[in-house]
């Protein structure tokens, strides 16, 4: 009987540890002036003992939700680089990134075209996909008291990666309730052709609220499209 009710803690024990490393995270995807629901997401995120995320695994579902896209990332070796793979219905299109050591070997795949393989090396400053939000949470602090970080974003359809300048919006305070980050391509040249990224926190949680700017999927005829996707732990409904 003792080793019975031993062996039941252990389980009990084990059961919550694994229930506390997991999460659902929903996101409800608009059109910048939000006067129309583009999309919805449905992420599935396990964290690591380190308190980022080890694995995402994202549906994407149309107005009637029905999914019509899926992204999952593994974290193994480089908590911002991940490797991923994207798979797209409506486009017939599969994106691919598998990290080797310190090279990205990108894939896109898409049907009746000819696939496109490109490898890239990685270094500090590199991230990809949605290795994005741990870059985000790693340097939180920093960010949040007015410093800024380079970053190098891998742009897996583009088969490259481009220079980024991440820093806060607006000045610290002690009474504000969240934190803004705003990501400028590096480059003067492409700023021009490249509108910012912003991402919204909430400065107790930590918790992603809100991303405004260019969407990882393009729409169903292939557009790349700007967005406003704001989360929260409410599923999609119709």
């Amino acid at each position: 009987m003792k080793k019975m009710l031993m062996s039941l803690m252990v389980l009990l024990s084990v059961m919550t540890a694994q229930a506390a490393t997991t999460k659902k995270l929903y996101g409800k995807a608009y059109d910048l002036k939000k006067t129309k629901v583009l999309y919805h997401e449905v992420h599935d995120v396990t964290l690591g003992d380190d308190g980022f995320n080890q694995k995402v695994e994202t549906k994407y579902l149309d107005i009637s939700l029905k999914e019509f896209a899926a992204l999952k990332s593994t974290f193994k070796d480089n908590i911002f680089v991940p490797d991923s793979e994207l798979k797209d219905s409506r486009l017939k299109r599969t994106e691919k990134l598998n990290l080797d050591g310190n090279k990205a070997k990108i894939q896109v795949m898409t049907e009746g075209q000819k696939d496109q393989t490109k490898t890239i090396s990685i270094d500090s400053t590199s991230v990809a996909g949605q290795g994005f939000n741990n870059f985000l949470l790693k340097y939180f602090d920093e960010l949040a008291t007015g410093k800024s970080k380079k970053v190098a974003i891998v742009v897996i359809p583009l088969l490259d990666f481009f220079k980024f300048t991440a820093s806060r919006v607006g000045t610290a305070s002690e009474k504000e309730e969240t934190v803004e980050f705003k990501i400028q391509i590096a480059s003067v040249f492409l700023k021009a052709f490249a509108d910012p990224i912003f991402v919204k926190y909430d400065k107790k949680t930590r918790n992603l609220l809100e991303f405004r700017g260019l969407s990882n999927l393009s729409d169903e005829k292939d557009q790349k499209q700007q967005v406003l996707i704001q989360y929260s732990d409410s599923p999609p409904t119709l």
